[in-house]
């Protein structure tokens, strides 16, 4: 993968920073090897008030 793919939300596809990517990148397992803007990071928190809020993206 190309540090721009690395640079891009896997769900919404705006631009992330680096520091998006990297922590994403350092929990591959939870982030199933894809990064997250840090919006669409919380739908992968252990606490369900957090994921997968209806209307969000």
């Amino acid at each position: 993968m190309s540090d721009q793919e690395h640079l891009t939300c896997a769900l919404c596809g705006e631009q992330i920073t680096e520091d998006e990517r990297d922590f994403c990148l350092a929990d591959r397992e939870r982030f199933k090897g894809l990064v997250f803007c840090f919006e669409h990071q919380k739908r992968f928190s252990a606490c369900p008030a957090l994921r997968w809020q209806p209307g969000r993206r």
